[in-house]
C-alpha cells in the first residue's frame, strides 16, 4: 500500500514537470525566429534600405525629374566662393534634396577642402531650405572660404546627392509681392501666410535673383518672415503677417550689376527646415 501510494505521487510529479516543460515551448514554422522588440526597427532599416535614419523614404529618381541649376562661378572680391543654385521638383510628391558640390581646379582635379576640422573632404553638401512642394522650386547658396580650400579654385561640379520624401510638411504662400530699390540695398516685401492647419515655428521665404536679359541665376538669399509690427518666431495656423528684407549691394558687389532694372526675382514661402 504504501509503494502504491509512493509510486501514484512519483507519476504525477512527473507529468507535473512534463506539463510545465510543454507550456515553456513556443511552436514556430522552420523558417521562424523571435527577435527582441527592441531589435525591430533596426531589422526594418537594414533589410528596407529605403527607409532612412529619420524614417523618411527615400527616392531614387532620374535627373529629368529633379533638374538641377547652379549659377557661374564668380569671385565675390571678399574671399568667399558662392554658388547659387535651384532644383525643380517636377513629381507630385513632396520632396527634401541634398545637393553635392564639389570644387575643382583648372584641369577639373576636385580640390581637398577643409571641412569642420577635416583636411579631406572633396565634397560637400548643401539643400534647400525645406521640403520642396510638387510642381515648386528650391533654392539654395553654397558658401565656402577660399582661405580654406587647398589649391587655386575654377570651377565646380553639383549633382543631386540624395531625395527622400518628408516624414511631415506644412504649406504656406506668398502675395503682394514688391521689390524695390535703395541707395545700398534691395528689398523685397509681402506677405506670409501659414496656409497649414498648425502652428509654423519656422517661417522662411526665400529670394532668388535672376539675369532679367539671359535667365541666369546670380544668387539666392534665405531668411526668416518678419512681421513689420512686432517681429514673432511663429505663425499660427491661417495667419499672415507681412515681412521685409534688403539685400545689401554690398553682399552682391561682384555681380555684373546691382542695379534693380538688371534683375528678374523669384521667391518661394517655406515652414521648417
Amino acid at each position: 500500500m504504501r509503494f502504491t501510494r509512493i509510486a501514484t505521487a512519483s507519476a504525477a510529479l512527473i507529468a507535473l514537470l512534463f506539463l510545465s516543460a510543454c507550456s515553456l515551448v513556443v511552436p514556430q514554422s522552420p523558417d521562424s525566429t523571435t527577435t527582441p522588440t527592441s531589435d525591430v526597427a533596426q531589422q526594418v532599416k537594414e533589410s528596407n534600405p529605403s527607409v532612412s535614419q529619420t524614417g523618411e523614404e527615400t527616392l531614387t529618381l532620374p535627373t529629368s525629374q529633379l533638374p538641377l541649376v547652379t549659377g557661374k562661378d564668380r569671385p565675390t572680391g571678399i574671399g568667399f566662393i558662392n554658388i547659387p543654385g535651384m532644383i525643380t521638383n517636377t513629381t507630385d510628391k513632396w520632396l527634401r534634396a541634398t545637393v553635392a558640390i564639389k570644387l575643382l581646379d583648372a584641369n577639373g582635379k576636385p580640390l581637398t577642402t577643409n571641412y569642420y576640422g577635416s583636411d579631406k573632404e572633396q565634397e560637400q553638401t548643401v539643400s534647400p531650405t525645406g521640403p520642396i512642394p510638387p510642381g515648386g522650386k528650391g533654392y539654395f547658396l553654397y558658401v565656402r572660404d577660399e582661405k580654406k580650400v587647398q589649391g587655386k579654385f575654377s570651377s565646380h561640379q553639383a549633382s543631386v546627392k540624395s531625395t527622400s520624401i518628408p516624414s511631415s510638411y506644412q504649406t504656406s504662400e506668398l502675395s503682394g509681392l514688391t521689390y524695390g530699390e535703395e541707395k545700398f540695398a534691395l528689398t523685397v516685401k509681402g506677405t506670409y501666410k501659414n496656409t497649414s492647419a498648425q502652428v509654423c515655428k519656422s517661417p522662411t521665404v526665400t529670394v532668388a535673383l535672376f539675369d532679367k536679359s539671359s535667365g541666369e541665376l546670380l544668387y539666392v538669399s534665405d531668411f526668416s518672415a518678419i512681421d513689420l509690427k512686432a517681429t514673432k518666431q511663429e505663425i499660427a495656423a491661417g495667419e499672415s503677417l507681412e515681412f521685409s528684407k534688403i539685400i545689401s549691394k554690398e553682399v552682391i558687389k561682384y555681380l555684373p550689376s546691382t542695379d534693380l532694372a538688371s534683375f528678374k526675382f523669384d521667391a518661394v514661402s517655406g515652414c521648417g527646415y
